[in-house]
């Protein structure tokens, strides 16, 4: 900076190192576990940023190996997602979708709006 005022902080990048699998698009894409994984890795990545390091969270089927998404995997992720971004003080992320009930199908958008909240 030479003899001038600094700019504001730009916009936090929260999950940098975390490369997701292909593009989740609506009747196009099957959900696999590799993605839910990966979005916990990217959840993990966004909590280990809170000042007081929140622990990485603890999801049902941890191993996921054989285990086809499920409802519960994507209520747990908005939950430990949106409890991190609190702690960060940035803004909740708004969700197109309430999310799949037990049973129903998860929704690309469901997917993609989690991605971008941990971006």
């Amino acid at each position: 900076m030479k003899g001038g005022t600094r700019s504001a902080p730009s916009n936090a990048d929260l999950a940098t190192t975390i490369v997701f699998s292909g593009t989740i698009t609506p009747g196009g894409s099957v959900l696999s576990a590799v993605h839910v994984t990966q979005l916990r890795n990217a959840v993990n990545a966004v909590r280990a940023l809170w000042s007081s390091g929140l622990a990485p969270a603890v999801f049902t089927d941890p191993s996921l190996q054989n285990v086809v998404a499920k409802a519960v995997h994507l209520t747990e992720l908005r939950a430990v997602l949106n409890e991190a971004r609190q702690g960060l003080a940035l803004p909740p992320v708004v969700y197109s979708t309430t999310g799949p009930a037990a049973g129903q199908v998860i929704a690309a958008a469901d997917i993609n709006d989690l991605r971008g909240g941990v971006r």
